[in-house]
């Protein structure tokens, strides 16, 4: 009877650990995607702050300084997406999920079922990463609105001076 008891417990770890390896590789799926998603808007952000950056410098190449206000606003709204796409570009803040070490340090040799903890875990971490992924596509979003109103701005204010000499 000791024998069969110690089997099964011998059962019952083969199982919790080819779970744990299941969800291991689950969670480092869903790390992965999130990590390309950033890298993503990572590169989004680096052509915004090149593409204002370049602006920034023509304009202040050209030396032309309207006492124009668009002009000024378009200018300001460019100086805005720049930092708003610098400190987007900042923050990382993912969690890379490591259910093994998770596992040791609240388990260690205790082999139960836990699953639904395990579950719980990966989607409290999962939930996270989604939550520094929105936020920085948020930071895009706003980066680029203000962009396109400076870069508007700029050439309204360009043509109102055409028109106007």
């Amino acid at each position: 009877m000791g024998n069969k008891k110690v089997g099964m417990e011998k059962e019952k770890e083969n199982i919790d650990l080819k779970n744990i390896e299941f969800f291991q590789h689950l969670s480092r799926e869903k790390f992965n995607f999130l990590m390309d998603s950033i890298d993503k808007l990572d590169q989004k952000f680096t052509t915004i702050f090149s593409v204002n950056a370049v602006i920034l410098s023509i304009i202040f190449s050209l030396n032309r300084f309207q006492q124009n206000l668009l002009f000024f606003f378009g200018l300001a709204s460019i100086i805005i997406a720049l930092l708003i796409a610098f400190l987007g570009y900042v923050p990382k803040g993912l969690l890379e999920i490591d259910l093994n070490v998770w596992w040791n340090e609240n388990y260690g040799e205790k082999y139960k079922d836990t699953i639904s903890e395990i579950t719980s875990h990966i989607i409290a971490a999962y939930t996270q990463n989604k939550k520094v992924l929105s936020k920085k596509a948020k930071f895009v979003n706003l980066a680029f609105i203000f962009s396109l109103a400076g870069i508007f701005c700029i050439i309204l204010s360009q043509i109102s001076c055409i028109w106007g000499n």
